[in-house]
């Protein structure tokens, strides 16, 4: 496979669903109420975590056992999606289980008007992570993104269609989560139709797992599992917190601060999911330098986008936004002292996974996690917004400073190797020779 060309093209396919996801995210924000901003926000939310949770870490076992070829494609598909689907509809029952019976404030989202939208968002979520999860395995990651473009692309136009061109210049909430199911429904359904015809499967029979494949499968998943878990608290976990203080009005302005800064990770993640696949497939031998090449790639890229966002944001973000998300300009830059280190984090994370050293990612996770939980309970009843971006901003630097550790101790990658700018020009040179 041509590592560096599949870099490049995953690159500008995930720059161009950024860009994508930025424009709806600018006329969601103008034709949603603030509240219901951070409302539709929490719904987004809640679907994320609830597929990572229910997911058990299923999707990163698919592309491991794909990619290393350990287990039969179409065995993994069946077996994965079924299970994936039972998975989920117990997940989602648990959840109204809980939040009627146990605590009704545990979500902090009216999420009673809500019952059968979360049920499909989630079932939909869960079920195409897998599919996803196989094309990935197989290296079809720019058939991935373009399915990803298509659908989001056309979510976008619907938008622009409707507040240009008919003037309306307010949608409901529950207008704008139907169209995130449907949106979310498409790209399943094109996962699931481009998968059968490209792997042009023989025999779509049912084989089960044996109990060694079972064994192996779980021996896997349970750290991985545990680490996703941990992750997405540390993601999610300021915006509840915040929620739960000082309503939805402010949260809303706090996520899009952090859905805008997130999107700075572009090079990284697209590095990520590639190179998770490639250590999966080939091992870790000879693989170092290619690691802190992509590590230090990642950085400066991060860095830059970074730099560019700030300055963009604070020129623009009236005419953008408006004025009621004017605090965005502030809250940004401090996120960034943090997001940007962080990218280390997302690079150290597909190496270790790939070498089956998912321990190393655990204790990355739960560093953050506990740094997290402890400053934003700390920090946000009195500071807010700026209290949930501190204790942000500490977390991942704490796990920043663990995974660099843990690369020079324990795979001889030293800092100098990724952070030494004399390096940049020749990165260049080598990336654009596709080879």
């Amino acid at each position: 496979m041509k590592f560096k060309k599949e870099i490049i093209l995953s690159y500008f396919f995930q720059a161009g669903n950024v860009i994508i996801a930025f424009l709806t995210t600018i006329i969601l924000t103008k034709m949603l109420t603030q509240s219901d901003w951070g409302n539709y926000s929490l719904f987004q939310n809640l679907g994320l975590m609830t597929s990572i949770i229910g997911g058990l870490s299923l999707p990163s076992a698919v592309i491991y056992f794909v990619a290393s070829s350990k287990i039969d494609t179409v065995k993994v598909l069946f077996n994965f999606s079924v299970f994936q689907l039972i998975i989920s509809v117990v997940t989602i029952l648990s959840i109204f289980f809980i939040n009627n019976y146990v605590s009704h404030d545990l979500l902090n989202l009216k999420i009673n008007n809500y019952y059968y939208l979360i049920f499909i968002y989630v079932l939909l979520l869960m079920v195409n992570n897998i599919l996803v999860s196989v094309m990935r395995g197989e290296f079809m990651f720019n058939h991935v993104n373009i399915i990803i473009f298509i659908s989001n692309l056309l979510l976008l136009s619907f938008y622009i269609y409707y507040y240009f061109f008919e003037k309306f210049t307010s949608v409901s909430i529950n207008t704008a989560v139907v169209l995130l199911l449907v949106n979310t429904g498409l790209q399943f359904f094109l996962n699931l139709s481009f998968l059968f015809k490209k792997l042009q499967f023989k025999k779509l029979g049912f084989s089960a797992l044996n109990r060694n494949e079972i064994k192996e499968i779980f021996k896997f998943v349970i750290t991985v599992y545990i680490a996703n878990v941990v992750q997405i608290f540390v993601y999610k976990i300021d915006a509840w917190i915040l929620y739960k203080y000082v309503g939805s009005g402010i949260t809303g302005i706090y996520t899009l601060a952090v859905t805008v800064s997130q999107t700075t990770w572009l090079f990284a993640t697209a590095v990520s999911t590639i190179l998770f696949s490639l250590i999966s497939q080939t091992g870790s031998n000879g693989i170092n330098n290619t690691v802190s090449l992509y590590l230090r790639l990642s950085l400066y890229a991060t860095l830059f986008l970074g730099f560019s966002l700030t300055v963009a944001v604070y020129f623009l973000s009236d005419l953008i936004f408006g004025v009621q998300y004017r605090a965005i300009i502030y809250i940004i830059p401090i996120l960034l002292i943090g997001i940007i280190p962080f990218s280390i984090v997302i690079i150290f994370g597909s190496y270790v996974a790939g070498i089956n050293r998912n321990k190393l990612n655990l204790i990355s996770s739960s560093i953050s996690f506990f740094i997290v939980i402890i400053l934003d309970l700390i920090l946000i009843p009195k500071y807010q917004y700026w209290g949930a971006a501190a204790a942000t901003v500490i977390a991942y630097l704490s796990s920043c400073l663990y995974c660099i550790m843990v690369l020079k101790l324990k795979y001889n990658i030293h800092f100098n190797s990724y952070i030494n700018p004399i390096f940049l020009y020749n990165d260049v040179k080598k990336i654009l020779k596709l080879n």
